[in-house]
């Protein structure tokens, strides 16, 4: 569910997205949390993958929650929707932040986030080994795609050749788009520019979620567009302190292993709600989409 500037091999994907209230600002805000197995298959040194997310906010390290306590997050998740389970652990720490981009370290992956020019500006922040070198025509491809004015673009270093499971990242953000989630599914792992026009193969979890109270809804199991709807309550009450505010109390979600075409995710914030039909559909970037 990701592109790479060079060839990378990424397996056991599980994706979180789900919308919660932030604690001090009262503000409604998007909660995505990332996991994978990752090879960097660059025979000429490091690599990164380009993930672009919703939001004018300058992300940082304050965006970032420390999920070591909690390695089990995602397969809690996946637990509840199946019964598959693989364990992780996070280590976060910000290594510059500036008004432009940021520079940080989380798992296996040294993360530059901001806007394509400012992550051209910052790179030579990023750690030796993990630092690839930028392709233009890829990051001039994000910025035609993903209009700097409403999206932030995450670039992920990372350079280790054993498959690795990357430890799950926890990221909180401010939406543009309040009434959907954009799940960023855009796929190219052989390195350059995305195709658009192609199919590509899907290994992921994919998982939905929000924090409303569903005491009032007594029945469980009801079925919703693409899955059914499951409570979280009981995983989220062991879960840290510091967390708990991101965690969902339902969550819906599926296990995609289909040839499908390659783009994003826009799914209706409603979906979790037991009993009630939402939109979930494929769509382009939004640059290519108005371009069209």
């Amino acid at each position: 569910m990701c592109v790479s500037m060079y060839p990378a091999h990424f397996s056991k994907t599980i994706i979180y997205i789900g919308s919660a209230i932030h604690p001090q600002t009262g503000k409604l805000v998007h909660v995505l949390i990332y996991g994978n197995k990752a090879i960097n298959m660059n025979v000429d040194g490091a690599n990164c993958m380009i993930i672009a997310i919703n939001t004018r906010q300058r992300l940082g390290p304050e965006n970032v929650l420390d999920t070591k306590d909690a390695p089990g997050l995602l397969d809690n998740m996946v637990e509840v929707i199946s019964s598959e389970s693989m364990a992780r652990e996070v280590e976060m720490f910000a290594l510059s932040l500036s008004a432009e981009a940021t520079v940080f370290n989380t798992g296996i992956y040294t993360v530059v986030a901001g806007s394509a020019e400012a992550i051209r500006q910052r790179m030579h922040e990023v750690p030796q080994d993990r630092r690839p070198e930028l392709d233009e025509g890829t990051l001039e491809s994000f910025d035609r795609m993903y209009p700097p004015e409403d999206w932030q673009l995450t670039v992920w270093c990372f350079n280790n050749r054993d498959e690795a499971a990357a430890t799950p990242v926890l990221i909180w953000y401010e939406p543009m788009d309040k009434e959907t989630f954009h799940v960023p599914m855009l796929d190219s792992h052989k390195g350059g520019e995305p195709e658009l026009d192609t199919i590509v193969q899907r290994e992921h979890h994919l998982v939905v979620g929000d924090t409303k109270d569903y005491e009032e809804i007594g029945t469980e199991g009801n079925p919703v567009t693409w899955a059914e709807s499951h409570d979280f309550r009981s995983y989220k009450r062991f879960a840290p302190e510091a967390l708990r505010w991101t965690l969902p109390n339902r969550i819906v979600g599926v296990e995609r292993r289909d040839w499908e075409p390659n783009g994003d995710y826009r799914i209706d914030v409603g979906v979790v709600n037991p009993g009630e039909e939402h939109d979930f559909r494929y769509v382009l970037p939004p640059g290519v989409a108005q371009a069209a």
